[in-house]
């Protein structure tokens, strides 16, 4: 067990999701198999599971004034996660809506809203927790500043970094530069092949992302890069 915690670093979402046999085509509709509202996001679930394996876990989760902003304290008290973790900014908070086919594939699209708000004058105020942290995680339900800030005051801390770009947008330099572990699945790291002048090939195959994409990556900067499959 981590003597230190793991910081997290966003997000909160109020998640409704769809179990179904398959995904819709556009314009039908169809019947579910069973429909959950339950709070979520990708920071949140990251807190969520580091704490059920036995890490004790910090962070900054940013909700809204809404009803959505509700559900965000009991699930931290379920999990036994600590209230500090929830800034409240104000506005909508985070939602999304997604399904999932018999597969266990997943399909989502996310607001992230309040999560948006979240800034590096918000991490810098976290300065000491993120400096004396095992590891400080991230993902992309966030805007860039507050996980560049955060991952700038981890790297000369000698704190490591785990950055989930999802979803996917354009890695910048610096946040790339001060990534430990990278943590991609089979469609982002498509995208990221091609924002690095790669071929689509560099990602399509797991032995083309072992002998290409990899270690592209690793050379700017993540001394480990892991490829999941699905979302």
């Amino acid at each position: 067990m981590l003597d230190k915690p793991i910081f997290v670093l966003g997000s909160f979402v109020l998640a409704c999701t769809a179990k179904v046999d398959r995904f819709p085509q556009p314009g039908e509709s169809m019947a579910a198999q069973r429909v959950t509202i339950e709070p979520g996001g990708k920071g949140l679930n990251q807190a969520m599971m580091a704490r059920r394996l036995g890490a004790s876990v910090d962070g900054l989760l940013a909700v809204g004034d809404d009803l959505a902003a509700r559900f965000a304290l009991p699930a931290l008290e379920r999990a036994d996660l600590p209230k500090t973790m929830l800034l409240p900014i104000g506005g909508e908070s985070g939602s999304g809506i997604g399904f999932i086919d018999a597969e266990g594939e997943t399909c989502l699209a996310i607001a992230p809203n309040a999560n948006l708000a979240l800034s590096a004058a918000h991490v810098r105020a976290r300065t000491e927790a993120i400096e004396g942290a095992a590891l400080v995680t991230a993902q992309y339900e966030i805007a860039d500043a507050p996980i560049r800030e955060a991952f700038a005051l981890a790297r000369r801390a000698g704190v490591p970094t785990l950055l989930n770009p999802s979803p996917f947008r354009a890695i910048s330099r610096e946040i790339l530069g001060t990534t430990s572990i990278l943590i991609v699945n089979e469609t982002e790291a498509r995208s990221l092949a091609a924002t690095l002048g790669l071929s689509a090939e560099a990602a399509a195959t797991p032995n083309g992302f072992a002998a290409e994409l990899a270690p592209a990556i690793r050379a700017r900067g993540p001394r480990c890069v892991v490829l999941t499959r699905g979302a």
